[in-house]
């Protein structure tokens, strides 16, 4: 059945961070992309679960939540910076708990004007996640390259202009979510960078700017 967008939400992410110490993540079942259970966990606390990549992120599991092991780079198949995730090469079990012992987080975020969806161009990769024992071959998409379009406008004369605004951002870090279903919150999640804008100016309207955006590092499939 086909999915139709019914929102989209640009968030400034700006310079300053926070540390992560001990944060306790929550396992994702993301069997829907061919993962196995206890192999996708995410930052329980939604409100650092848009690292820096300026750091790189460490993690650690344990089977008692008291005496915790490093999980070794090597174990790692990805970080999600956008997201809060990691997922690993072999899942764990039910009984382990995994947290990110170590990392930056942008503490600081602020919504974009109020905007919606017009245009989406993406190009697709997908990885081979085959596992042991299956019977086809089984890829998980991931997008590499991704452009949206927004319509963003001044809501008062009172307000700062669009283009003070836009100033203000330009340079900037912003973190994209486009919501594909809103039964499932099934959306596309990722860091981008405004690229452009162009402002139209008609009798008996408001002033409405169209903003597009291009993808900085990998946008993902959650829900």
């Amino acid at each position: 059945m086909p999915l139709a967008g019914y929102d989209v939400a640009v968030y400034v992410t700006e310079s300053a961070t926070g540390t992560i110490t001990n944060e306790y993540m929550s396992e994702v079942d993301e069997t829907w992309l061919g993962r196995p259970r206890y192999s996708v966990y995410e930052i329980a606390d939604s409100d650092k679960r848009y690292l820096s990549t300026a750091e790189i992120p460490t993690f650690e599991k344990s089977d008692d939540g008291y005496v915790w092991d490093e999980i070794e780079e090597d174990d790692i198949a990805e970080i999600q910076y956008a997201g809060g995730r990691v997922v690993l090469k072999s899942p764990l079990t039910g009984a382990y708990y995994v947290r990110c012992a170590s990392g930056k987080y942008y503490n600081s975020v602020r919504e974009l004007l109020g905007a919606n969806a017009s245009k989406l161009s993406l190009k697709t990769n997908t990885v081979d996640v085959t596992t042991f024992k299956s019977e086809a071959v089984t890829y998980y998409p991931t997008l590499t390259d991704i452009s949206f379009t927004v319509d963003a406008y001044v809501i008062s004369e009172n307000s700062p202009s669009q283009q003070e605004f836009l100033d203000g951002v330009v340079g900037e870090r912003m973190i994209a979510i486009l919501y594909l279903s809103e039964t499932d919150d099934m959306r596309l999640e990722g860091y981008v960078r405004m690229e452009g804008q162009d402002i139209n100016i008609e009798a008996k309207d408001v002033v409405r700017g169209s903003l597009t955006f291009v993808s900085d590092g990998k946008m993902y499939i959650h829900k």
